[in-house]
């Protein structure tokens, strides 16, 4: 049986109802961001602010008008829909902290 995250929220066309698996492999995956080494040395990245609205979290407005903002290791945790071990950031843009994100929930991550 597969275990569904559904929602009556209807937007622009957007499904909002996944499946676990649907949402596994939605979610991108940053090899480097599993390293302690590695993760420490992003500094930017971009949300994927659709995935994020898909899996039914808050984005707030200003993330949704500017996707690019700067990171910070904040810890490593498994993320339990992926079954990675990942680092979580971080998130802040024009000085404003907006709270904190898996690696998969970015597009892309930079140094």
């Amino acid at each position: 049986m597969q275990q569904q995250i559904s929602t009556s929220r209807a937007t622009a066309g957007k499904s909002f109802n996944l499946s676990r698996s649907e949402l596994s492999a939605a979610m991108h995956n940053h090899p480097d961001a599993g390293r302690v080494e590695l993760a420490s040395l992003f500094k930017t990245g971009e949300l994927d602010v659709d995935l994020i609205e898909r899996a039914q979290l808050y984005v707030s407005e200003a993330l949704k008008r500017s996707p690019v903002v700067s990171v910070e290791v904040a810890a490593f945790s498994m993320n339990m829909i992926s079954g990675r071990k990942e680092a979580v950031f971080g998130v802040r843009s024009d000085g404003v902290f907006h709270g904190h994100y898996f690696a998969s929930a970015f597009k892309k991550l930079s140094a």
